[in-house]
């Protein structure tokens, strides 16, 4: 290395340079996707292990009204990441963010909240006397591992017949 201070050059000297272990942290999924009151996991990474006593990370979302995640986590000593629950209030959209000393901040982080939606697709748009027709019933995301019932019903009695008032769906289906 030299140096010159305008005027004249320093003596030549021999550095080195280390660079420092990647300090910075990221959430994963981004953007994460849940469904209204089904809780979700966030996965908190940091670019460097933790030290000895652990790395407490803090995070915030923009719009608590729509999901809410713990003021912190902590990665524990020697390791690479944890977890966080998000849980989802109400449909919409915030940013997640997560920081902690010593480290670059991730922001921005997206996370999504829908509501659950029930399809029921039948098989014909019509059907005679007498006759019958099968229909689907489809979520928009698994159903929770203790499944869900759904209640089937008619606004027209006397006329339409239900060969059953409810439908089971498997958790995780």
């Amino acid at each position: 290395l030299i140096v010159n201070d305008g005027v004249q050059d320093s003596v030549p000297a021999t550095v080195m340079i280390v660079a420092g272990p990647p300090n910075f942290i990221t959430i994963s999924p981004d953007p994460l996707n849940l469904i209204v009151n089904t809780p979700g996991t966030l996965t908190v990474t940091l670019g460097s292990a933790a030290g000895p006593n652990g790395q407490v990370i803090t995070l915030s979302v923009i719009d608590s009204t729509v999901a809410t995640v713990p003021a912190t986590v902590t990665v524990l000593a020697g390791a690479l990441s944890t977890t966080a629950t998000v849980t989802p209030l109400k449909a919409g959209s915030t940013n997640i963010s997560a920081s902690a000393a010593g480290f670059k901040s991730y922001i921005n982080g997206v996370i999504n909240v829908t509501q659950a939606v029930i399809t029921l697709t039948l098989g014909s748009s019509s059907v005679g006397i007498g006759n019958t027709v099968s229909g689907t019933v489809t979520l928009n995301s698994p159903a929770p591992s203790s499944g869900v019932n759904v209640a089937l019903s008619t606004d027209k009695a006397g006329f339409i017949t239900l060969s059953s008032p409810s439908v089971s769906i498997a958790g995780g289906a």
